[in-house]
């Protein structure tokens, strides 16, 4: 038995692309679509108020609604939370900020950012102090100049034959030739002193000197070209944190607006009840 398989034609093959084609942009505007206006936009009126998504709904981020969702922050870098597992649409901050009765699920809300917040940047400052304390410590011998170490290894030496030659002149009673090679040791001391300060001297040409970002904890060279430094600012992590340290005043300032709001419509409701 033979078959036979049709070989598409190229007109064939062209259509089947320009389909799949259309496919992919008709699912990118679909999901445009949902996000601004919710899933359920399609549906008529009486079926849509029946079952409308609200934003308090389990599947909507919390964090996108009040601030930022810190798992959008840090793609690809240490600091990745990985994608976020909830919605973020448009349509539900909307429908969350022209809500006026919002101000319980507001409080919530912020509550919960912020502490997720705290949290983050709690870690990111320990790390700070931690780097700090590194770069802020004693150079290391290795870290120290090898030419400034072999000139104090030398001055070590000599300072040791000097010494032997004192106890030798001392006990055939030579005093004077004895103070004589003592006032030479402590030329040699004082020699000694200044080139360990030289080797610790943190402006050292020899060691390369860092610093600490006090925003989100990378290392820099203090004399990093101004295009580094500009690499660094725009960079995942430094923006990511900046940002993160903004929105937790701007949260902390409407977590008190929000106290004082709610305090407001109690009292409100009290007097109503009278």
């Amino acid at each position: 038995f033979f078959f036979f398989f049709k070989q598409k034609t190229a007109y064939e093959m062209l259509r089947s692309l320009v389909g799949s084609e259309m496919c992919i942009r008709d699912s990118s505007i679909r999901a445009q679509l949902d996000e601004l206006f919710g899933k359920d936009r399609n549906l008529p009126l009486k079926e849509r108020n029946k079952r409308q998504e609200h934003y308090s709904d389990h599947d909507v981020c919390k964090y996108f609604l009040v601030s930022v969702c810190p798992h959008d922050l840090f793609p690809n870098t240490k600091c990745d939370l990985g994608p976020c597992s909830r919605r973020h649409d448009e349509h539900f901050k909307r429908q969350f900020e022209d809500d006026e009765e919002r101000l319980e699920f507001e409080k919530k809300y912020v509550n919960e950012t912020i502490s997720l917040i705290e949290s983050m940047l709690a870690n990111i400052d320990t790390k700070i102090r931690r780097e700090q304390a590194k770069v802020e410590a004693p150079l290391t011998q290795a870290e120290k100049p090898k030419e400034v170490m072999d000139k104090i290894s030398a001055i070590d030496f000599e300072i040791q034959k000097l010494l032997d030659e004192v106890l030798r002149l001392g006990e055939e009673g030579k005093v004077e030739e004895s103070e004589t090679l003592n006032n030479e040791v402590e030329k040699l001391k004082k020699k000694k002193e200044e080139l360990m300060l030289i080797g610790d001297n943190p402006l050292n040409p020899n060691v390369k000197q860092m610093k600490v970002c006090d925003v989100c904890g990378a290392k820099q060279a203090i004399n990093d070209t101004e295009k580094r430094v500009q690499i660094h600012l725009e960079g995942k992590l430094h923006t990511g944190f900046a940002l993160l340290r903004k929105e937790y005043e701007k949260l902390k300032e409407r977590k008190e607006r929000v106290r004082v709001m709610l305090l407001s419509k109690k009292d409100k409701d009290d007097r109503t009840k009278e």
